[in-house]
């Protein structure tokens, strides 16, 4: 299973730790609480759920419960001894695993002499605007949160450390291919051709 799945799983048996829930409930519980940690989109929800109930860490009942336009049937979420236990489990393979931090511009930038100097700069610049919105929009997340205390301060020092390693190597870079003659030479020169055997 992929490290995305079991933080997804993880993050569903957490939360009804706490009590049984029904699946729009628990995916506004997840928002409020877990929204900058979480891109759990609500069919996605609704799948693992499903996994979860035929894997027997869930049970499922429908329940008759009122509400603002009368009573209605849903179907409520229970974690079973069995989900409490692979909670635990997956709680201590999360926590303990490393997942390697490689990314798509890494191979990119393997390739920047194939671009013009001022354009493999400009894309750059391009980048850092992207990430630092993203940086914004996390602290405000952040800062709006709700439900405050060690372990939140624990995750936003987490988010802020990643988000602010990856501005300082986009201001290295930069400085780099601006002061290096080496870097400015290598791309501004076209990369030689790949010679092709028939």
């Amino acid at each position: 299973m992929n490290v995305g799945a079991r933080h997804r799983q993880l993050m569903i048996l957490g939360m009804l730790q706490h009590g049984p829930m029904y699946g729009h409930q628990l995916k506004e519980t997840i928002d409020q609480h877990l929204q900058v940690v979480s891109d759990l989109k609500r069919a996605n929800l609704y799948y693992l759920l499903d996994q979860l109930a035929h894997r027997g860490y869930l049970e499922v009942r429908t329940e008759r419960l009122e509400s603002a336009s009368g009573p209605v049937e849903r179907e409520i979420y229970y974690l079973t001894p069995a989900g409490r236990a692979y909670f635990d489990e997956l709680l201590r393979e999360v926590l303990s695993s490393f997942e390697s931090f490689r990314q798509p511009v890494d191979v990119a930038m393997f390739f920047l002499p194939y671009l013009p100097r001022e354009q493999a700069l400009a894309l750059l610049a391009e980048r850092r605007a992207k990430v630092e919105a993203s940086f914004a929009e996390i602290k405000e997340q952040l800062a709006a949160s709700p439900h405050r205390g060690p372990w939140h301060d624990l995750t936003a020092d987490h988010l802020i450390s990643l988000y602010q390693l990856e501005l300082d190597w986009l201001d290295r870079a930069r400085a780099r291919i601006e002061t290096s003659s080496e870097l400015s030479s290598m791309l501004e020169t076209a990369p030689p051709e790949t010679a092709h055997t028939p």
